[in-house]
């Protein structure tokens, strides 16, 4: 059976293995496992009317992002957005609480913060060490030399303690990571047969945080 890109939108043969992992880049657009899921999960919402989207990386998962009347790109300055989403991004703010509060502040009421992050599920609490300072530090603890955390499984309990409402969207078979977090809501994103088809990464999980004031 062929895969399906959701990002470039056809059949491919298959998707190639990056990085130690299977099935991971589309031989065409070059699109990732969690852009095809965010593709996955942003056509099934409705248009957002103000979106901001932080550090996009590619052209054509923007265009699938860009569903509403106003879209731009990096500035919280303005405020006002219904959606703000950022992948992989997290990480490496030097102080991602400060930053965590300042999206939540530029959100409207009900707006939505929609977010990946590299997860550890095995660790019970964000692991961060203002003493590692070096690249080869930050590379050996937080497995990126640019980084400065380890996310948990308190992931989302940091979120919700800044106000947000935690909505957690789990690909089938990553229950039991996903139950072990705070939530507020559970939804299943895709299901195992999409693995293969979109060729997903069974841990990557969709975080929507809804500003709830």
């Amino acid at each position: 059976m062929s895969a399906y890109c959701n990002i470039h939108r056809d059949d491919v043969d298959e998707f190639i293995a990056y990085n130690k992992r299977p099935n991971a880049k589309c031989p065409v657009c070059k699109s990732f496992e969690r852009h095809r899921l965010v593709a996955l999960y942003f056509e099934k919402q409705s248009a957002f009317q103000n979106i901001l989207h932080i550090l996009p990386e590619l052209p054509l998962l923007t265009k699938i992002i860009n569903n509403g009347e106003n879209y731009h790109i990096d500035s919280l300055e303005n405020g006002g957005f219904d959606c703000i989403f950022a992948s992989h991004i997290l990480h490496y703010v030097e102080n991602d609480i400060d930053y965590l509060k300042k999206i939540y502040a530029a959100l409207i009421d009900k707006g939505k913060f929609i977010t990946l992050i590299p997860q550890t599920f095995t660790l019970e609490t964000t692991y961060e060490d203002e003493t590692i300072t070096t690249e080869t530090a930050r590379d050996k603890y937080y497995g990126n030399k640019l980084a400065f955390r380890r996310y948990g499984l308190d992931f989302t309990q940091r979120c919700k303690n800044i106000g947000f409402y935690v909505r957690v969207h789990f690909i089938e078979g990553n229950e039991l990571n996903a139950d072990k977090m705070y939530y507020d809501e559970q939804y299943m994103v895709a299901t195992k047969k999409d693995l293969r088809k979109y060729g997903l990464r069974k841990d990557d999980i969709i975080y929507e945080f809804v500003k709830d004031s």
